[in-house]
């Protein structure tokens, strides 16, 4: 790892994932700035809390820089804020099409375009981005989630070209079902049918993703950018 401060910043830090990822990197010796528009972070010797919208390119801009300015640089950062909603697209609104894709893609596009440069002149850093299965295979009524997800897949590989040259690797992860908010209505009725497809039989933890975000900052990682990691119980096999 560059001689760097240890800082990090993950976006939705106070959630199920985002939370496990935050004390995963507190544990190993990181500073966390958690960053999520709804609920504080229970802040702590160095994990301080953020409340921002990610999809707005103002808020983040001034988050980012409270940020550099607290740490003086940030190693690493982890876009995992996110929302799902359940919708066909035959009734879908264009105000939630947009809302979805603001935050889940163009979240990553607003922290990366704010923290990138500084990771670029220090010549390291590593950036993570939080996708899902829904990027690899379809859903029902998720067309937007979907393509939200997918765009991010895009995004990571093309942001990979840009960074990796400088120092900086640009992966993703697309989690199967792990048992948080998010899919909570879901696993209601369709818990078991998951967990058929699975050759794990468990859903999955949150502790679980993070355990991949920390191999992805680790020197072990140092030659690989550009690439998604399935994290799924087998779920989906290539």
């Amino acid at each position: 790892m560059s001689k760097m401060r240890k800082t990090a910043v993950v976006t939705g830090g106070s959630g199920g994932i985002g939370g496990a990822i935050c004390e995963a990197l507190l544990e190993d010796g990181y500073e966390v700035a958690a960053v999520d528009v709804a609920g504080a972070a229970r802040e702590s010797d160095g994990l301080y809390f953020y409340r921002c919208d990610v999809s707005s390119f103002s808020d983040t801009a001034k988050v980012c820089a409270d940020v550099l300015e607290r740490f003086g640089g940030v190693y690493a950062l982890v876009n995992n804020a996110g929302i799902q909603t359940h919708c066909a697209l035959v009734d879908m609104t264009e105000e939630l099409w947009d809302r979805t894709l603001d935050v889940n893609l163009k979240g990553a596009f607003c922290m990366c375009r704010h923290l990138l440069p500084s990771m670029l002149r220090e010549g390291a850093g590593r950036i993570v981005n939080i996708a899902s299965m829904s990027a690899r295979r379809g859903s029902n009524l998720h067309t937007h989630y979907c393509a939200s997800k997918a765009g991010l897949l895009g995004f990571t590989r093309a942001l990979s070209l840009e960074a990796a040259c400088r120092g900086v690797t640009v992966n993703a992860i697309c989690p199967g079902i792990v048992e948080t908010d998010i899919v909570r209505e879901t696993l209601a009725w369709k818990r078991e049918t998951w967990l058929d497809e699975m050759h794990v039989k468990r859903l999955g933890k949150p502790e679980d993703i993070a355990s991949a975000v920390m191999f992805l900052m680790s020197e072990a990682s140092d030659w690989i950018t550009g690439q998604a990691f399935d994290i799924n119980g087998g779920i989906i096999t290539p």
